[in-house]
Order: structure tokens, then sequence, then C-alpha cells
């Protein structure tokens, strides 16, 4: 296969007789970044919820904010999306996780 950046990094997969897939080849190394660098925040290994961040998310939930509103509002405080560390998505699963 050829890209345009010539990766050479695959994944060939085969369904066996259980009609289950099995993974038959895989290059993992890539030569090139995943995702560009301001983007890097969405991937799942960068979210960062500590405590604090969980605690002022729960708060928020107990006043009735929406999780988008303190989504946005702990994205301000921290200086925009990419600086806060998390994901509309990680917070919405705090608050699931409260319920």
């Amino acid at each position: 296969m050829v890209t345009r950046t010539g990766c050479n990094a695959l994944i060939r997969a085969k369904m066996n007789k259980n009609g289950e897939f099995e993974i038959v080849h895989h290059v993992m190394q890539h030569n090139h970044p995943l995702t560009k660098e301001p983007l890097n925040y969405l991937h799942r290994s960068e979210r960062q919820i500590n405590q604090p961040k969980e605690q002022a998310i729960e708060a928020m939930q107990e006043c009735g904010l929406r999780p988008i509103d303190s989504y946005r509002y702990m994205c301000i405080e921290a200086g925009g999306e990419d600086a806060s560390g998390h994901s509309k998505k990680t917070t919405l699963i705090i608050v699931v996780d409260l319920k």
C-alpha cells in the first residue's frame, strides 16, 4: 500500500472458522505524527482529569450546570480547549458516573 507519506504502518486481519477476526500481520512503525500537535489533547492517553477537576465538575453538576457548560467554563479557566487537559466526552463520562 502506498500513502502520501510513504508510511508502512498497517494491520491485516482475516476471519477465522468461528467468524472472528484474527490479526495476521501488523506493522506499528509510523514515519509521521498521528495527529497535529494542537489536537493531541484529544487522545485518550493525553486526557488528564485529576481529583480537583473531578470535584469541580461534580460541584457544578450539583449546582445545576449542564455538563457542556461545566466543560466550557473549565476551558475558559484553563486558557482554551487544548489547555484544559480533557475533552467534552471525558466531562460527560464523569457526569454519567455520578448518577
